[in-house]
């Protein structure tokens, strides 16, 4: 026969006694300790801060929840009965752990606990920030793993869903993915270094020369960083077109350190972050990449890490925060 709406199937006998605690007033255990403790009615009224009344009401109860006198009156004296006398150490016991149970916050040792972030960075990103940071990781703290996914259009709808636990980005990437404004209201944020743009072209390219002139800026093909084929194009595009320049778009792929090293034997131009162009150059044993100073006044990256706010006070989280603004740091000094 089927429940009756709005009821719920009586529950087994072999049900854990710790939910029976729910229909015991647990609010009586403090007035029981100061009973046991101080074997006095007043004296355990005054302990707790009720009237002499209010405590011998109390004292009714537990002895009916107890089944039990607890304390019982010789003369002008009380004395804790067999019962009573067996609650003390107990009782003590008790209401200390519940004391450490209320002191108890999270606890996170980098050096010995083991934990995964899921981070979502670009490769510039991973490059500049969190290669130095894994490096540190290796050393240090050898049970730590990061997780990195590709920035995409739908990044911040993931951190919103909390499947992610953090991402790398420009603080301005909120203007080309028609998010509202990313205030701490909606993601909690902290920019952790700024770059500049630099342009960047073919060394062989013959029809440039020491410097890039806004003409030619603009009649050349462009190589440029986009997120997917709906967001072909990137921030320094927004930045751009906030000037009045719209590039001609020859090449847009999902990778800024493809960027220089797509240049070579082409007439385009891609405009890249000033940091990872010197780390690319001082890597490559030949390299055939001019880099040249915009012909404008290209505004500022500000790099910034967003995460959720319900994360902000746990430890790891806050451990790994903490880590990447001590790397942003040694990036801008």
């Amino acid at each position: 026969m089927a429940e009756p709406p709005g009821r719920h199937p009586a529950r087994h006998t072999t049900e854990s006694p710790i939910y029976r605690l729910a229909s015991v007033d647990l609010n009586l255990l403090i007035p029981l300790y100061a009973l046991l403790t101080e074997r006095s009615v007043t004296r355990a009224a005054r302990r707790v801060g009720l009237s002499q009344p209010a405590m011998s009401a109390l004292l009714s109860r537990l002895r009916r929840l107890f089944q039990d006198d607890l304390l019982t009156r010789v003369g002008r004296e009380y004395y804790l009965t067999p019962l009573g006398q067996q609650l003390v150490g107990p009782m003590e016991e008790v209401l200390r752990d519940v004391a450490d149970l209320l002191r108890l916050r999270p606890q996170f040792n980098p050096q010995r606990d083991a934990y995964t972030f899921s981070i979502v960075a670009s490769d510039y990103a991973t490059i500049v920030l969190l290669h130095p940071l894994l490096k540190a990781i290796a050393h240090e703290y050898p049970n730590m793993r990061l997780v990195v996914h590709r920035l995409a259009a739908d990044s911040f709808e993931k951190l919103d869903r909390q499947e992610i636990d953090m991402v790398i980005a420009p603080y301005e990437v909120s203007l080309f993915l028609n998010l509202p404004r990313l205030d701490p209201g909606r993601f909690s944020h902290q920019v952790l270094f700024t770059d500049e743009w630099v342009c960047a072209v073919w060394a062989g390219n013959q029809d440039v020369g020491e410097r890039l002139t806004m003409d030619q800026f603009r009649s050349m093909k462009h190589l440029v960083f986009g997120l997917d084929e709906f967001f072909p194009m990137g921030l320094a595009d927004v930045a751009l077109e906030s000037l009045g320049v719209r590039r001609p778009i020859q090449c847009s792929v999902n990778s800024f350190l493809l960027l220089p090293l797509l240049l070579t034997g082409t007439s385009m131009v891609a405009m890249v972050q000033r940091r990872l162009a010197k780390l690319l150059l001082e890597k490559l044993r030949d390299p055939d990449v001019l880099l040249l100073e915009p012909p404008f006044d290209a505004p500022r990256i500000s790099e910034a890490m967003f995460w959720h706010p319900s994360k902000t006070e746990h430890p790891a989280h806050r451990w790994l925060r903490e880590a990447m603004a001590a790397v942003g740091k040694e990036l801008g000094e």
